[in-house]
């Protein structure tokens, strides 16, 4: 697929420099101490997922439906037209590619260097949310309890799992894939019905859901790993950040922060700290300290998914998130950001 190249303005939003203070159990608001660029998005489009390629964030857009690149270099975005709004974005490092999930059961495949398009993969149902395990492609039925199974080797389905209640976000940890489920209210005759959070625990090998796990609150949308022993989610709204041990699939009954109204979270192993992007009344990122279990600086920005690209020790980079009123991309630093 032709790619048009948009010459968009890179404004400084915020500069360093100022002091900022705060009492110790008081979360510091870092928008005075960090750099961050602005991305212009072109006229009526809005972002919806975002994610981290190799040096570059990809984030789809809504309205004229589409994919926006930011290499963060000189003359940085592209944008690639899609005949479809993308729902979700997974990328491939092993085969160079990735993948969107676009609103019908379809995935679209480009290659993730050139952003050429460079093939399709057909889905029983659609939309759903993507994620790369080795040598499959989870799809996480955004209408359905199930999780869908593809080769990536042959880009063939190799089987369906059903989930205990509708699905959202996943991660694989060594083989096991641990899914998000209870993403949003259910509509009913007699109102609004919240369904309770849960993570579900398939074994890839087997294709097999062999636990289920409650988590307090409901509508349990944001998960991440971080790359050792734990599995981090947050709900919503009626529960937290909490974690879940991956050697015993229980959840760590020590571990919880009361932060409300989380859409999307990523974790520095390095800094330990977990990032969230809090949707609602918050519209921030919040920075969440692993070893003091509270929130410790804040940031001003949007709700939506993050896209998030890591130096090669895993230490986060640059965080890029949607705006307030979603007009342009924030593109943020975080060497600036003082977190101890």
């Amino acid at each position: 697929m032709k790619a048009t190249r948009l010459h968009l303005v890179c404004c400084l939003l915020l500069a360093a420099g100022v002091a900022c203070t705060a009492r110790a159990d008081t979360p510091l608001d870092v928008r005075s101490t960090v750099r961050a660029d602005a991305w212009l998005l072109p006229d009526r489009c809005f972002p919806g997922a975002c994610l981290s390629v190799r040096d570059a964030v990809w984030t789809s857009l809504h309205g004229p439906p589409g994919i926006m690149i930011i290499n963060g270099r000189q003359d940085p975005v592209e944008f690639v037209e899609t005949e479809e709004r993308i729902g979700s974005l997974a990328h491939d490092p092993q085969r160079g590619v990735v993948y969107a999930g676009t609103e019908s059961a379809r995935v679209l495949v480009f290659d993730d260097r050139t952003g050429e398009r460079t093939g399709r993969i057909d889905l029983l149902s659609g939309p759903a949310i993507l994620t790369v395990a080795g040598d499959r492609l989870i799809a996480v039925s955004d209408v359905k309890p199930e999780v869908e199974v593809v080769d990536l080797r042959t880009r063939r389905r190799t089987g369906t799992v059903a989930l205990s209640r509708l699905g959202a976000r996943a991660v694989d940890v060594r083989g096991t894939l641990y899914v998000a489920t209870g993403p949003e209210p259910a509509r009913g005759g007699d109102g609004w019905r919240y369904v309770p959070a849960a993570i579900d625990i398939i074994d890839l090998q087997t294709m097999e859901l062999v636990k289920s796990v409650p988590v307090p609150g409901h509508s349990l949308r944001a998960i991440s790993w971080d790359g050792d022993r734990y599995v981090y989610v947050a709900t919503q709204s009626g529960g937290g950040l909490f974690r879940l041990d991956t050697v015993t699939d229980e959840l760590d009954e020590t571990f919880r922060v009361e932060i409300g109204g989380m859409n999307d979270l990523v974790i520095d192993p390095v800094r330990r700290i977990v990032v969230l992007s809090c949707k609602g009344v918050h519209e921030t990122l919040a920075f969440v300290s692993i070893p003091k279990q509270r929130e410790v600086a804040r940031f001003h920005a949007g709700k939506g998914f993050m896209g998030v690209v890591r130096d090669d020790d895993g230490r986060i980079a640059r965080i890029v998130v949607p705006s307030i009123n979603a007009s342009h991309l924030i593109d943020i630093r975080m060497d600036a950001i003082k977190l101890d």
